[in-house]
């Protein structure tokens, strides 16, 4: 078993390439630090549990990783689309294997189509359509146990402004006993919620092509979570930018409204770190980003 873990690893290196690797390793790593220091490990490691008794139960279960209708198989399309092409050599869509891809050439219009490049086009659209199905399947199913959606499948809306919060322990985050830190997280989970709620289903369904059930509710939440994954990243900066003017600086009361910033000492803080990014003097640049470099920029 570990020589084929081994197996894997090495495989997978070998496809990906030592600098995609390390690339990804490194993303690894900085999402990690990242997450850690925003929740707390404790929090991270208990919602990585989560995750992974989710995904072992719905890899148990039946039905979950379906398959598309056969209306939708491609195949079956282009047969039916083109029944002249197919006539003179009949095949079932699940006999791909069995072409001759030099065989015999049709025309349709001016152009020269060969059956079997015609077939395994459709072939590969095919394959890429059910694993995009079946990904979709199960990450709903992953989702479905966590909590994140509903019985009918729709965002569950409380999960995002309370439960979320009972759900893990507030004093191992940086920010979280913070009753003003919360409210803007909730408040901007709750204007995605209401975005995606919002769009019309022909924009939904344009934006994800591959959703050949037309279920436009798969595509309200993806648009959700694209959006709550975003607004998370931004407030998780906004309180790692405070702690670290307050780590430097101090505790500052002053009105920052006065001068043109925001209120909210988040929002302030975020603000504030690009304007001094944006003042600093060419050598200041310089040498900040001499002593902040991994080394790849040097």
């Amino acid at each position: 078993m570990i020589k084929a873990i081994v197996l894997l690893a090495l495989v997978g290196v070998a496809i990906a390439g030592p600098g995609e690797m390390k690339k990804m390793l490194k993303k690894k790593i900085n999402k990690w630090n990242w997450d850690s220091k925003c929740w707390g490990k404790e929090n991270l490691l208990n919602q990585m549990a989560g995750e992974k008794a989710a995904m072992d139960q719905c890899s148990g279960q039946t039905g979950v990783a379906t398959t598309l209708p056969s209306s939708v198989y491609p195949v079956r399309r282009l047969m039916q689309a083109y029944p002249g092409v197919f006539a003179s050599q009949p095949m079932q869509t699940n006999q791909f294997a069995s072409y001759q891809p030099w065989g015999q050439v049709h025309h349709l219009g001016k152009r020269s189509i060969d059956q079997g490049k015609l077939i395994e086009m459709a072939e590969d659209v095919q394959d890429f359509k059910e694993t995009w199905h079946n990904a979709i399947s199960n990450l709903t199913c992953v989702l479905s146990k966590m909590g994140y959606l509903t019985t009918s499948g729709d965002i569950n809306v409380s999960m995002f402004q309370t439960q979320f919060w009972n759900k893990i322990n507030i004093g191992a985050t940086l920010a979280g006993s913070d009753p003003e830190w919360r409210n803007m997280l909730v408040t901007r989970w709750t204007d995605c919620y209401d975005i995606s709620q919002a769009m019309p289903a022909s924009a939904l369904l344009r934006m994800m092509p591959m959703m050949e059930d037309k279920n436009v509710q798969t595509c309200r939440n993806m648009v959700f979570f694209k959006c709550a994954m975003k607004v998370k990243t931004e407030c998780c900066a906004a309180a790692q930018l405070h702690d670290m003017l307050t780590s430097f600086h101090g505790p500052i009361n002053v009105d920052w409204t006065q001068i043109g910033l925001p209120a909210d000492k988040y929002e302030m803080s975020a603000m504030g770190a690009m304007v001094h990014m944006a003042s600093a003097s060419p050598v200041e640049k310089f040498v900040h980003g001499f002593f902040r470099s991994d080394g790849s920029d040097l």
